[in-house]
């Protein structure tokens, strides 16, 4: 498993004096590295341990060690964007993270830092948390998400909802000196064997690489990968080229760009994704065919990604206990619109919305989709938004449909019905809960405003 490649671990400060490293920095305040000096090294830290793992298993690979965390394993996202930016600037395209974080607030900021990086050649590594929780960004397709088969005995259906891409073991011995050492059992210590596994496959294809290309060759493997981890949503595009498709928002979690700037193409039609499949470029399919990827070493959604996804969660016989609330709407008003703006307006205010829509463009305004042909799979259904909310931390659910009497059938504790409707050139918004109901109409209107209003009834119902 030797190689010459060049891997930053970006972790705790690491100790020279243990592992060979060409270099150890530290971030400063003006978004510079400074060398760091051997009297502020630790022993046996976090950090030293990812990269004895490392040389344990590849003697030749080249550390470079940058101090994201300190040593009560705390970081940040800025510390960790300002790391990624020195790493692609001196092109090291290996990054093993050990760490990463449950805060759901944090997500989509750092699904933009890492796509950003990852759709420009670089190779991201993680682990995942220990707890069970969806972890950022392991859980991120275009991340290799990483758990320990001796930690946690995940399941397949387990690992496809958390994003695990592969699983290796973290317990680690190796001699330091006179003495033995062997690694604690946990989802850090599994990532840098797998960053290893990484670096012999980059070296092996070359210049040829991807992550997709990595994840590939990976599950084509001997090694314990799971497939169906990656791509249950298309959460990896920086740069989106719409094939005869009208986009008419900002409000998309990526950028519209021409052709030659895209990473991913979006079509509609059977007829487009074979006719753009030549530009060998990660693409997403939004028309009502059942379609197979057009090439196996680009990402690639299709609403079937979705729907294996829900097919495959384990059933489940519990309770949801965070409040569901559907909205019904029989007026011209986008649903994703003001699913979207909900779920900015809980999150500017730290609650974590987990918003569904039947509507098949909420992927790409990073809101869940669930096909409305699966409703009639009420078990199902109540499985997967379990699972989901539990993994993501919800705090509440809210779900926008043209019919509620499916959902109805399947949340019979819903706590609040919110009705969205046109009279008499008026908008009206009835919202009915358990015990009462209010009523709100709009003259003039705009989706901001309605939005605002129900995220008061919302909050003052439940507090």
């Amino acid at each position: 498993m030797k190689t010459t490649q060049k891997i930053a671990i970006l972790d705790t400060v690491v100790n020279s004096n243990i592992v060979d490293v060409e270099m150890i920095v530290e971030l400063s305040n003006k978004e510079t590295l400074n060398k760091v000096s051997n009297n502020e090294l630790n022993n046996f830290s976090h950090g030293t341990l990812c990269a004895k793992i490392i040389k344990e298993y590849d003697p030749n690979a080249i550390l470079l060690c940058i101090r994201v965390l300190e040593d009560d394993d705390f970081g940040s996202v800025s510390k960790l964007e300002k790391a990624l930016k020195w790493c692609f600037r001196e092109q090291i395209f290996i990054v093993n993270l050990s760490l990463g974080t449950i805060n759901p607030l944090k997500r989509l900021r750092l699904l933009s830092i890492v796509n950003y990086y990852a759709n420009r050649g670089m190779i991201i590594i993680a682990a995942t948390s220990n707890n069970g929780l969806l972890t950022y960004p392991a859980s991120f397709s275009n991340v290799i998400g990483v758990a320990s088969n001796e930690v946690m005995s995940y399941k397949k259906l387990d690992s496809v909802n958390l994003g695990i891409d592969i699983q290796e073991q973290a317990e680690h011995t190796f001699k330091i000196g006179d003495d033995f050492h062997t690694t604690p059992k946990g989802n850090s210590f599994a990532t840098p064997f797998v960053s290893v596994i990484v670096a012999k496959i980059k070296e092996k294809i070359d210049n040829n690489y991807s992550i997709s290309v990595i994840k590939n060759e990976l599950y084509n493997s001997n090694y314990c990968t799971y497939p169906m981890a990656s791509c249950n949503a298309p959460d990896w595009i920086s740069n989106a080229y719409f094939v005869d498709i009208d986009e008419t928002t900002n409000n998309y979690y990526f950028k519209v760009t021409g052709l030659k700037e895209a990473d991913t193409i979006i079509v509609n039609s059977k007829e487009m994704l074979e006719e753009y499949k030549k530009y060998e470029k990660h693409m997403v399919y939004i028309g009502d065919e059942t379609v197979m990827s057009p090439n196996p070493k680009r990402f690639f959604w299709s609403e079937q990604n979705k729907i294996r996804q829900i097919n495959n969660v384990r059933l489940i016989d519990k309770k949801i206990i965070v409040p569901i609330l559907i909205i019904e709407q029989s007026c011209e008003m986008d649903e994703v619109e003001i699913l979207y703006e909900l779920k900015n307006k809980f999150r500017n205010n730290e609650y974590n919305l987990y918003a569904i829509s039947t509507n098949r463009k909420s992927i790409f305004y990073d809101i869940e989709y669930i096909p409305e042909k699966l409703l009639e799979k009420k078990l199902l259904i109540y499985s997967f938004i379990y699972c989901q909310t539990y993994i993501q931390q919800s705090n509440i659910v809210v779900f926008a449909t043209n019919d509620k009497k499916k959902l109805l059938d399947i949340f019979k504790d819903t706590d609040i019905i919110i009705k969205i409707e046109s009279v008499d050139n008026l908008v009206r918004e009835i919202i009915n809960y358990k015990d009462q109901s209010c009523e709100i109409v709009y003259h003039h209107y705009c989706i901001r405003e309605l939005v605002n209003d129900l995220y008061r009834k919302i909050i003052m119902y439940f507090k």
